[in-house]
């Protein structure tokens, strides 16, 4: 486990936490202030250095891979998520097309896209006014400018060719 591994991590820098402490100790003794500035290292220290480098990769690659295994579990969720939302959404028997601020289709279900005799990736990226005639396009994004001037949601009905249609 990561608890594990960081404990082992622990265990090994120890000794060599307590050499460094006593190397500070001794040339601070010696040398006062002008021990903090840069050192040079002999064989043993350079070992030392290379001990610690190794110890600092090792547990780099662990929390590399650790990020790694998390963001394909997430992705993976995530791919789960989407397939239930539109599973779910292509359930519905009713039209339903999402819309930028811009009016242009992100999304849209099966039935809306049937019910325009289009298949849904056609209708991705489409303006969702140049789908309906003019004289709705006109009064509909008339209603969508005030709902996007307002922040306020606008439900309205209306029937076309004997089909009633609920408007949010």
């Amino acid at each position: 486990t990561e608890q594990g591994y960081d404990e082992g991590i622990a265990e090994q820098m120890e000794p060599i936490i307590k050499e460094g402490q006593k190397l500070e100790k001794i040339l601070q003794d010696q040398m006062g202030e002008a021990a903090r500035s840069a050192i040079f290292f002999d064989a043993a220290g350079e070992k030392i250095l290379e001990a610690i480098e190794k110890v600092n990769n090792k547990h780099i690659t662990h929390v590399q891979k650790s990020v790694q295994k998390k963001m394909e579990t997430l992705e993976n969720e995530l791919k789960d998520k989407e397939a239930t939302l539109k599973g779910m959404f292509d359930a519905v028997e009713e039209s339903i097309f999402i819309f930028d601020l811009e009016g242009n289709i992100l999304n849209e279900n099966n039935t809306g896209a049937q019910r325009i005799n289009k298949k849904p990736e056609e209708i991705i990226g489409l303006f969702v006014f140049d789908l309906i005639p003019l004289h709705l396009a006109k009064t509909r994004k008339a209603i969508f400018l005030e709902v996007i001037n307002t922040g306020k949601p606008f439900c309205f009905e209306d029937e076309r060719q004997g089909r009633w249609f609920d408007n949010n």
